[in-house]
């Protein structure tokens, strides 16, 4: 058995365009995202983890409950337990892939996101943040 995360959201913000979430021509940036969303995930697990990124397969995002799902597994037949260890409860009482997730948000002592949160990075970007 090969094991796998799914990631779902409990509430939808306010402003997303659910109805942006397929491969047509004008309805794919949700579905961008999600797939882009599901990779920022799977690079911070390995990071965390100290093992290569290509140990996850990305899935193909799908809905449920009319909500962006993202997926990965393990990418060796039969699983390696990396999905199974970021399903565990961490200290804090959550599972450690929520841990992971959180500090990809807003974490300024974060490896990968740190540099994007520093003032410099703030005031040399071009992009409102």
């Amino acid at each position: 058995m090969t094991e796998a995360i799914y990631l779902g959201m409990q509430s939808v913000p306010a402003g997303l365009a659910l109805h942006k979430f397929d491969r047509g021509a004008f309805g794919a940036s949700l579905r961008a995202a999600v797939v882009s969303a599901t990779h920022l995930v799977v690079q911070r697990a390995a990071l965390e983890t100290d093992i290569d990124p290509d140990a996850f397969d990305v899935l193909e995002p799908r809905k449920r409950k009319g909500r962006p799902l993202l997926q990965f597994a393990d990418n060796l037949v039969n699983g390696a337990g990396f999905c199974r260890r970021l399903g565990e409860e961490t200290p804090s009482g959550s599972r450690l892939v929520v841990d992971l997730i959180r500090s990809r948000l807003a974490n300024a002592a974060d490896d990968l996101v740190g540099p994007f949160l520093r003032p410099r990075h703030r005031g040399d970007c071009g992009q409102p943040g």
